[in-house]
């Protein structure tokens, strides 16, 4: 049975993504993670074997992103949704009684501001 082929995919942080992709076989995908000075080396290989080798997008940690700034007006917005879920898990836990939408309602009714 002769190899599958593999698709391997190198960024500039030196990950190697490779998928398996022979033709009456599932997919396969495997991550890599390849010191800088190795990359080169690990191309060699795996064209040695047959697979082939293509540049793929640089991979970004997830813990490396900075924060997003938001508004004053986003920002209250957020901790009011925040302040709002902490309420439900308070009522879920039978801490407080949260109203019914009919009680809310009826206290939307009887305060218009005309």
């Amino acid at each position: 049975m002769p190899a599958p082929d593999l698709v391997v995919e190198t960024s500039p942080a030196s990950v190697v993504v490779a998928s398996a992709l022979p033709p009456n076989f599932e997919a396969m995908d495997l991550i890599v993670t390849v010191p800088d000075d190795e990359v080169e080396f690990v191309k060699q290989v795996l064209g040695k074997m047959n697979f082939s080798v293509k540049p793929a997008a640089k991979v970004t940690p997830a813990g490396a992103l900075e924060p997003k700034k938001y508004t004053p007006e986003q920002q209250e917005w957020i901790d009011d949704f925040r302040e709002a879920l902490h309420e439900v898990e308070l009522h879920q836990q039978g801490k407080i009684k949260l109203k019914t939408a009919n009680e809310l309602l009826d206290e939307l009714r009887n305060n218009n501001l005309d």
